[in-house]
């Protein structure tokens, strides 16, 4: 429900590890192709996934290397992630309610990571990297605020756009807990 609700069947997503530059038909495939292989147990869920939908083909990584996952993969700039490292987990739900029951921000789902932090994925839907840098810099602003005390900001290293989140409905490798979904918007 978590794939097929945030992306279309065509689109390519990236679901492995952390270091991984992307392998296609192994943490790289379709939407349509996650879903059925997770759906159908065929394939225990992978942990991670980056936020948007990628070309599918090879591009060049910051550092000039390729990778099939890196920003110059990005096909749209839907969502960034949001997480609050430094602040107890029972103040980020009393923070990610409120975000909920007052429709502050286009919040698109929540997933407990596991460990000490609820990744919400935000719809910016930018038109290009511009504009993602745009939108990203008001949400730092509103969410990231220097002068705040630290347990109060959100991570200021969730800028890029292939930025990866915690994958509901699979298991971290070091703690072993489950990466559950705790909210996701349908409409």
């Amino acid at each position: 429900a978590f794939l097929e609700t945030l992306y279309q069947p065509a689109e390519w997503l990236f679901c492995g590890k952390r270091y991984s530059k992307g392998v296609p038909k192994a943490d790289l495939d379709t939407c349509s192709e996650w879903a059925e292989l997770i759906g159908n147990g065929k394939l225990t869920a992978p942990e991670l996934l980056c936020c948007n939908p990628l070309t599918g083909v090879e591009g060049m990584n910051k550092d000039g290397k390729p990778s099939y996952r890196c920003a110059a993969c990005v096909t749209e700039y839907r969502y960034t992630l949001l997480e609050f490292d430094a602040m107890p987990l029972n103040n980020q739900m009393e923070f990610w309610s409120g975000v909920i029951k007052t429709k502050t921000l286009p919040m698109k789902s929540l997933v407990y990571s596991g460990g000490k932090s609820i990744h919400g994925l935000i719809e910016l839907s930018a038109k290009d990297m511009q504009q993602w840098n745009t939108d990203i810099e008001k949400l730092h602003f509103a969410t990231c605020n220097r002068k705040a005390l630290r347990e109060h900001q959100a991570d200021r290293a969730c800028h890029n756009p292939d930025r990866l989140t915690r994958l509901a409905g699979a298991k971290r490798s070091d703690t072993k807990r489950h990466q559950s979904l705790l909210w996701l918007d349908w409409l």
